[in-house]
């Protein structure tokens, strides 16, 4: 007996598996050890803010993130995917990372979210999760991830209302110059003729393109002015 090979029931297929107490032992089983899982993750990261020790942190984490992996498998074969906690989700490699982890590369994101700015990144769902609703110290973590944000967006509407000055500045300057031109083909003396028609052509050419310049600057534009 001692040699005999138990098999738990997300072991056995589908179609020889019998539903009863066993079954409901070890679904109970692997849902405690996800939520543990996520816990883990939520404390693995909290105390690894020196660099000195997130290179070990993180072999923790893969492993406590592969534990919750394979639980989150075994439910799939037991229950299904639409029948199991809506609050256990397929974990990716993405979604394993502090809140403002630095080390995050492209090609751990999806498709949607690469080649974006910070701003753009997705909070990953584990934090979201029931499994850290009791954590102070995830709670201080997303309030000051929420506050960085916050300060981002309001840097953004600065620049926002920089850049419009400066587009304002544009056309003024294009306007300016129009004029200064048309000025200058008119004030000029003290030469003969045919210089003085060369200079005018000239003069108002360039006065020419500072209005067409100013036209398409504001055709561009016109919709943010």
């Amino acid at each position: 007996p001692e040699t005999i090979k138990h098999f738990l029931p997300s072991q056995i297929p589908a179609e020889y598996r019998v539903q009863n107490m066993i079954v409901d032992i070890e679904v109970k089983l692997c849902v405690g050890q996800a939520f543990d899982a996520l816990s883990s993750l939520h404390s693995q990261h909290m105390h690894t803010r020196a660099m000195a020790l997130i290179k070990s942190a993180k072999c923790k984490t893969v492993s406590i993130a592969a534990k919750y992996t394979v639980s989150h498998q075994t439910l799939i074969s037991l229950m299904g995917l639409d029948s199991i906690d809506p609050q256990l989700k397929e974990l990716r490699d993405w979604d394993v990372h502090m809140l403002s982890d630095p080390e995050i590369s492209e090609d751990k994101q999806d498709s949607h979210t690469q080649n974006l700015g910070e701003g753009s990144q997705a909070l990953s769902w584990i934090w979201m999760s029931a499994a850290g609703n009791g954590d102070n110290e995830t709670h201080e973590a997303l309030w000051v991830e929420w506050m960085k944000l916050h300060a981002r967006k309001e840097h953004w509407w600065e620049e926002v209302l920089l850049l419009c000055e400066e587009m304002c500045q544009v056309l003024a300057f294009c306007e300016h110059h129009e004029a200064w031109w048309i000025d200058l083909s008119h004030s000029q003396t003290g030469l003969s003729l045919p210089q003085l028609e060369g200079n005018k052509v000239y003069a108002l050419h360039q006065a020419s393109l500072q209005q067409s310049h100013q036209k398409h600057f504001q055709s561009l534009w016109n919709n943010v002015l």
